[in-house]
């Protein structure tokens, strides 16, 4: 009998490499991730956001030849969870 591995991802990992970019403005924070490759990256952002039980807005962008799905939230609400994201998004914003 094969024993397959278990593959172990936080919501932080998810959040972080599966982002196309992102963004933090006065409102909140900017997450996109781009769909031409596939849509698995979206779902699994989208899970990550819900097992925080982080409350956000979605959109899909259309552009000719691709597509966006576009994810808003308050920073804060990912700061216990992702506390590495937080402080990297949080830095870039006090940054700019």
């Amino acid at each position: 009998m094969k024993i397959m591995k278990k593959l172990n991802l936080t919501t932080e990992w998810v959040l972080d490499k599966l982002s196309t970019s992102w963004m933090v403005t006065e409102k909140g924070c900017v997450l996109q991730v781009n769909l031409k490759d596939g849509i698995m990256e979206s779902h699994l952002v989208e899970l990550a956001l819900q097992t925080m039980g982080v409350n956000y807005w979605f959109n899909t962008i259309g552009y000719p030849n691709e597509a966006i799905d576009e994810y808003r939230f308050n920073l804060e609400d990912i700061k216990k969870d992702c506390p590495n994201l937080f402080l990297k998004m949080e830095k870039n914003n006090n940054e700019n």
